[in-house]
């Protein structure tokens, strides 16, 4: 009987302080946490006690526990206003992770718009440099008529009757039989990006030069037909050469401005001295294209894409790279081989105003360049609108 009237001591620890409770052993837990609640302000039902038996419930009678005396006891569990912080702090973060959702929003939105007004600044600057090269075109007219006008003045310029009334500069057709006149003469070459005078027109996307105005003297004094193509050699004497037209003769005197690919084949410094040489080609009818990356095949219409970039080359050389710009990306493709209406074996051809059939070979023809085989290639004729496939030997072309 004394053993059992002796009170169930308990020593909790809750939150660095300790406190000792002492309850009848009839007691059930539900009082334990009743005493704790007056010492901690810690709510009976939000109260875990750690160091009772497992699955230990509410109405255990404390004697039935069998613990020892005193017991020692953790608690967890947080006072009423406390809990209330916790949830006003979770709402506090829910209402700046909503106003953190809308920031990004806001910034995602600025960032769209700023990227509609680049492309909308670029489409301007883009209709700027077009007009700027009508206003250079239209120059161009204006010096050659003047020019004209001045040989005409001075008896020396003698055009036909038949085009004696035009009020435009009309040099004699190319088909001339009595051409048989040549020029040469040597210029400093410089790539575009070294003009700051002047916003020239991108030459990269053709095979065409700025010329010195006494060149266009040279040509009309000789009677040259026009376009007037011309062979470039790296002086002294060097072996690479390319065929190239005219853009303008804006180019100050001694200097020509050349795309920088013609740069890199005829291996040219800034200010290398080239040699010009007037030349007639045979009247191109074919090429076949190698391209140089893979992504070339990916375009939804390569035939379209060539077709318009061909209108702004004049000739066409074996090894020559041309570069084409689309949709912000520049593909290269090298000139592999090219043939004429003699069907004779020729390193360039002339391609202004002429409708030429391309060869474009596939990306899968990249991976080999000799041994036996079959390789696939794809013939695309500017002149209709269907692709024509074709699987013919390594290193043979269709016709």
């Amino acid at each position: 009987m004394n053993e059992e009237s002796e009170q169930c001591v308990f020593v909790v620890q809750f939150r660095g302080e300790t406190h000792r409770v002492a309850l009848e052993p009839a007691a059930c837990v539900w009082h334990l946490k009743r005493e704790l609640f007056s010492l901690t302000g810690v709510e009976p039902d939000k109260q875990k006690l750690a160091g009772l038996p497992p699955k230990t419930g509410d109405d255990a009678v404390l004697a039935s526990l069998k613990l020892k005396r005193p017991h020692k006891l953790l608690l967890f569990g947080l006072p009423p206003e406390e809990i209330n912080e916790q949830i006003a702090r979770e709402e506090q973060a829910k209402e700046d992770n909503a106003e953190l959702r809308a920031q990004m929003e806001a910034h995602a939105e600025k960032e769209r718009q700023q990227e509609e007004q680049k492309q909308e600044e670029a489409r301007l600057r883009e209709e700027s440099l077009k007009r700027s090269r009508d206003v250079a075109r239209q120059r161009e007219l204006e010096r050659r008529l003047a020019l004209r006008n001045m040989y005409d003045s001075q008896g020396l310029w003698r055009p036909q009757p038949a085009r004696a009334a035009q009020s435009s500069f009309s040099p004699p057709a190319v088909e001339n039989p009595d051409y048989n006149a040549s020029l040469s003469f040597a210029l400093k070459c410089f790539s575009p990006i070294m003009d700051q005078e002047t916003a020239r027109p991108n030459l990269e996307a053709n095979n065409k030069i700025i010329c010195p105005q006494d060149v266009l003297e040279k040509i009309v004094s000789s009677r040259m037909p026009f376009p007037v193509t011309f062979k470039m050699t790296a002086a002294p004497g060097g072996g690479s050469c390319t065929h190239v037209g005219v853009l303008e003769f804006t180019a100050p005197p001694g200097v020509a401005y050349i795309p920088f690919w013609i740069m890199n084949k005829l291996e040219l410094e800034e200010g290398a001295v080239v040699n010009f040489e007037t030349a007639r080609l045979p009247l191109g009818t074919g090429a076949v294209l190698q391209p140089h990356t893979p992504n070339w095949d990916k375009l939804p219409d390569t035939r379209s894409i060539l077709e318009e970039h061909l209108r702004s080359h004049q000739a066409l050389t074996v090894g020559d790279t041309i570069l084409i710009p689309h949709r912000g990306a520049i593909f290269e493709l090298s000139v592999v081989t090219v043939s004429c209406e003699s069907g004779a074996d020729v390193p360039a051809i002339a391609v202004a105003d002429r409708d030429i059939s391309v060869t474009v070979l596939p990306c899968s023809a990249l991976r080999s360049s000799g041994g036996p085989g079959r390789t696939a290639v794809v013939h695309h004729n500017l002149q209709w609108d269907v692709p024509e496939e074709a699987t013919v030997e390594a290193g043979a072309y269709p016709d």
